[in-house]
Protein backbone atom coordinates (compact mmCIF):
# COMPACT_ATOMS: atom_id res chain seq x y z
CA UNK A 1 0.00 0.00 0.00
CA UNK A 2 0.98 3.60 -0.95
CA UNK A 3 2.70 5.39 2.05
CA UNK A 4 1.13 8.51 3.51
CA UNK A 5 5.21 9.99 2.75
CA UNK A 6 4.28 9.18 -1.18
CA UNK A 7 0.77 10.17 -1.04
CA UNK A 8 1.88 13.70 -0.34
CA UNK A 9 4.95 13.69 -2.75
CA UNK A 10 2.18 12.65 -5.28
CA UNK A 11 -0.13 15.37 -4.36
CA UNK A 12 3.00 17.59 -4.59
CA UNK A 13 3.93 16.83 -7.76
CA UNK A 14 0.44 17.27 -9.52
CA UNK A 15 -0.14 20.69 -7.67
CA UNK A 16 3.16 21.88 -9.12
CA UNK A 17 2.70 22.39 -12.57
CA UNK A 18 0.14 24.99 -11.50
CA UNK A 19 1.72 26.60 -9.05
CA UNK A 20 3.02 30.13 -10.40
CA UNK A 21 4.94 32.76 -9.25
CA UNK A 22 2.44 35.38 -8.79
CA UNK A 23 2.81 39.22 -8.10
CA UNK A 24 0.94 39.68 -4.42
CA UNK A 25 -0.09 43.56 -5.26
CA UNK A 26 -1.30 45.38 -2.10
CA UNK A 27 -0.51 43.85 1.30
CA UNK A 28 -3.73 42.55 3.33
CA UNK A 29 -3.43 44.42 6.27
CA UNK A 30 -4.18 41.48 8.45
CA UNK A 31 -4.60 37.73 7.64
CA UNK A 32 -3.97 35.16 10.36
CA UNK A 33 -3.09 31.37 9.63
CA UNK A 34 -3.68 28.32 11.99
CA UNK A 35 -0.64 26.96 12.98
CA UNK A 36 -1.01 23.40 13.90
CA UNK A 37 1.17 21.43 16.84
CA UNK A 38 -0.28 18.05 15.58
CA UNK A 39 -2.27 16.16 13.23
CA UNK A 40 -5.33 17.10 15.53
CA UNK A 41 -4.36 21.01 17.20
CA UNK A 42 -3.69 24.34 16.61
CA UNK A 43 -3.86 27.95 17.76
CA UNK A 44 -5.76 30.69 15.55
CA UNK A 45 -4.84 33.83 16.63
CA UNK A 46 -8.03 36.41 16.32
CA UNK A 47 -8.02 39.47 14.82
CA UNK A 48 -9.41 41.27 17.85
CA UNK A 49 -6.90 39.67 19.93
CA UNK A 50 -6.47 36.76 22.01
CA UNK A 51 -6.36 33.42 19.96
CA UNK A 52 -8.81 30.10 19.30
CA UNK A 53 -7.77 26.40 19.90
CA UNK A 54 -8.51 24.21 17.46
CA UNK A 55 -9.21 20.32 17.70
CA UNK A 56 -9.45 18.23 14.80
CA UNK A 57 -10.68 14.53 14.24
CA UNK A 58 -10.17 12.49 11.36
CA UNK A 59 -6.44 14.14 9.88
CA UNK A 60 -3.56 12.25 9.71
CA UNK A 61 -0.32 14.73 10.22
CA UNK A 62 0.72 18.65 9.74
CA UNK A 63 3.05 20.55 8.31
CA UNK A 64 4.41 23.11 6.53
CA UNK A 65 4.48 24.54 3.34
CA UNK A 66 4.36 27.43 1.00
CA UNK A 67 0.88 29.16 -0.32
CA UNK A 68 2.51 32.45 -1.35
CA UNK A 69 2.84 31.35 -5.10
CA UNK A 70 -0.33 29.70 -5.71
CA UNK A 71 -2.57 31.94 -7.54
CA UNK A 72 -6.07 30.44 -6.22
CA UNK A 73 -4.86 31.79 -3.03
CA UNK A 74 -6.25 35.75 -2.15
CA UNK A 75 -5.35 36.34 1.72
CA UNK A 76 -2.08 34.32 1.23
CA UNK A 77 -0.55 33.09 4.78
CA UNK A 78 3.25 32.92 3.36
CA UNK A 79 5.84 31.31 2.63
CA UNK A 80 5.70 28.24 5.12
CA UNK A 81 1.76 27.74 5.88
CA UNK A 82 0.77 25.78 8.70
CA UNK A 83 -1.21 23.04 6.95
CA UNK A 84 -2.96 19.78 8.18
CA UNK A 85 -2.89 16.68 5.86
CA UNK A 86 -5.72 14.10 5.86
CA UNK A 87 -7.16 11.39 3.18
CA UNK A 88 -9.89 12.49 0.59
CA UNK A 89 -12.33 9.79 2.35
CA UNK A 90 -12.11 11.19 5.31
CA UNK A 91 -15.31 13.15 7.26
CA UNK A 92 -13.51 15.59 9.91
CA UNK A 93 -14.82 17.94 12.68
CA UNK A 94 -13.13 21.09 13.73
CA UNK A 95 -14.20 22.54 17.42
CA UNK A 96 -13.13 25.91 18.36
CA UNK A 97 -12.56 26.86 22.05
CA UNK A 98 -13.25 30.56 21.19
CA UNK A 99 -15.94 31.04 18.03
CA UNK A 100 -14.63 32.79 14.96
CA UNK A 101 -16.36 35.45 13.10
CA UNK A 102 -16.01 34.92 9.40
CA UNK A 103 -13.63 31.88 9.40
CA UNK A 104 -11.50 30.89 6.42
CA UNK A 105 -11.09 27.23 5.09
CA UNK A 106 -8.09 27.37 2.96
CA UNK A 107 -8.28 24.59 0.44
CA UNK A 108 -4.93 22.79 -0.44
CA UNK A 109 -5.09 20.12 -2.85
CA UNK A 110 -8.55 19.38 -2.54
CA UNK A 111 -9.20 16.57 -4.90
CA UNK A 112 -10.94 15.49 -7.91
CA UNK A 113 -8.17 13.46 -9.13
CA UNK A 114 -7.99 10.28 -7.27
CA UNK A 115 -10.96 10.92 -5.11
CA UNK A 116 -12.92 7.95 -6.52
CA UNK A 117 -16.27 9.91 -6.01
CA UNK A 118 -19.00 8.23 -8.30
CA UNK A 119 -21.27 9.91 -10.89
CA UNK A 120 -18.19 12.78 -12.01
CA UNK A 121 -18.98 15.36 -8.64
CA UNK A 122 -16.75 15.26 -5.72
CA UNK A 123 -18.75 16.97 -2.90
CA UNK A 124 -17.77 18.22 0.34
CA UNK A 125 -21.29 18.89 2.56
CA UNK A 126 -20.70 21.11 5.95
CA UNK A 127 -22.43 21.45 8.79
CA UNK A 128 -21.68 23.40 11.97
CA UNK A 129 -23.49 22.11 15.27
CA UNK A 130 -25.43 19.70 13.61
CA UNK A 131 -26.58 22.03 10.98
CA UNK A 132 -25.74 22.50 7.20
CA UNK A 133 -24.38 25.64 6.57
CA UNK A 134 -23.32 27.29 3.39
CA UNK A 135 -19.64 29.11 3.13
CA UNK A 136 -18.83 31.71 0.52
CA UNK A 137 -16.38 30.88 -2.43
CA UNK A 138 -14.00 34.52 -1.86
CA UNK A 139 -10.88 33.08 -4.15
CA UNK A 140 -9.70 30.19 -6.63
CA UNK A 141 -11.77 26.97 -7.02
CA UNK A 142 -10.60 26.90 -10.42
CA UNK A 143 -10.95 23.88 -12.53
CA UNK A 144 -12.91 21.48 -14.89
CA UNK A 145 -15.45 22.39 -13.93
CA UNK A 146 -15.16 25.32 -11.32
CA UNK A 147 -16.29 24.61 -8.08
CA UNK A 148 -19.87 25.70 -6.72
CA UNK A 149 -21.79 25.77 -3.48
CA UNK A 150 -25.38 24.96 -3.05
CA UNK A 151 -27.40 24.39 0.18
CA UNK A 152 -24.36 23.97 2.40
CA UNK A 153 -22.00 21.30 -0.30
CA UNK A 154 -19.19 22.73 -2.39
CA UNK A 155 -18.96 20.67 -5.47
CA UNK A 156 -15.78 19.81 -7.38
CA UNK A 157 -14.70 17.55 -10.67
CA UNK A 158 -13.32 14.29 -10.25
CA UNK A 159 -10.19 15.39 -12.35
CA UNK A 160 -7.97 18.15 -11.32
CA UNK A 161 -6.50 19.72 -7.75
CA UNK A 162 -8.76 22.51 -6.46
CA UNK A 163 -7.24 25.31 -4.27
CA UNK A 164 -9.41 28.25 -2.67
CA UNK A 165 -10.54 29.95 0.25
CA UNK A 166 -14.17 29.49 1.73
CA UNK A 167 -16.04 32.12 4.44
CA UNK A 168 -18.44 31.07 6.30
CA UNK A 169 -20.68 32.91 7.89
CA UNK A 170 -21.59 33.72 11.37
CA UNK A 171 -19.17 32.48 14.43
CA UNK A 172 -17.94 29.03 13.91
CA UNK A 173 -17.49 26.91 17.15
CA UNK A 174 -17.68 23.61 15.50
CA UNK A 175 -17.50 22.41 11.82
CA UNK A 176 -18.28 19.24 9.80
CA UNK A 177 -17.64 18.08 6.40
CA UNK A 178 -18.12 14.72 4.90
CA UNK A 179 -17.89 13.80 1.57
CA UNK A 180 -18.91 10.96 -1.16
CA UNK A 181 -14.76 10.38 -1.52
CA UNK A 182 -13.85 7.06 -1.75
CA UNK A 183 -10.05 7.41 -2.54
CA UNK A 184 -7.25 7.45 0.21
CA UNK A 185 -5.05 9.97 -1.59
CA UNK A 186 -4.31 13.23 0.57
CA UNK A 187 -4.86 16.66 0.31
CA UNK A 188 -4.95 19.82 2.74
CA UNK A 189 -6.24 22.35 4.48
CA UNK A 190 -5.95 25.04 7.32
CA UNK A 191 -8.17 27.48 8.85
CA UNK A 192 -7.99 31.30 8.84
CA UNK A 193 -8.91 35.10 9.36
CA UNK A 194 -8.42 38.05 7.73
CA UNK A 195 -10.21 42.03 7.89
CA UNK A 196 -9.91 41.77 4.17
CA UNK A 197 -13.16 41.08 3.40
CA UNK A 198 -12.69 40.22 -0.82
CA UNK A 199 -9.66 37.71 -0.02
CA UNK A 200 -9.61 38.04 -4.14
CA UNK A 201 -6.27 36.54 -5.83
CA UNK A 202 -3.54 38.85 -6.91
CA UNK A 203 -3.78 38.94 -10.74
CA UNK A 204 -1.37 36.26 -12.06
CA UNK A 205 1.86 37.37 -13.60
CA UNK A 206 4.10 35.80 -17.05
CA UNK A 207 6.77 33.88 -14.84
CA UNK A 208 8.60 29.64 -14.51
CA UNK A 209 7.38 27.59 -12.60
CA UNK A 210 8.41 27.48 -8.62
CA UNK A 211 10.98 24.42 -9.52
CA UNK A 212 11.53 23.44 -6.13
CA UNK A 213 7.80 23.09 -5.19
CA UNK A 214 8.39 19.29 -5.22
CA UNK A 215 11.04 19.46 -3.17
CA UNK A 216 9.44 21.48 -0.18
CA UNK A 217 6.59 19.31 -0.43
CA UNK A 218 8.72 16.64 -0.34
CA UNK A 219 10.22 17.76 3.05
CA UNK A 220 6.94 18.63 4.71
CA UNK A 221 6.13 14.67 3.47
CA UNK A 222 8.57 13.37 5.32
CA UNK A 223 8.18 15.59 8.59
CA UNK A 224 4.63 14.52 8.23
CA UNK A 225 5.60 10.85 8.67
CA UNK A 226 7.50 11.04 11.53
CA UNK A 227 5.15 13.11 13.80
Amino acid sequence: MQSFKNKVKDLARLLSAAVLMSSLGTAHAVTNGATWSSGSAATLPLLGGGSSTITVTGATGNGNINLSNITDFGCALGASASILAYNVNSSWTANFTTGVPNLLLYIVGWRGNSSAASGGTTTFAFASSGNPITPTIVSGLTGTPNGSIAGGVLSIGTTGFYNGILRFPGTISNLMVMTNATGTSAQALTFGVSDDSSCAPAPAVSAPIDLNFNKKVETFATEVEVK
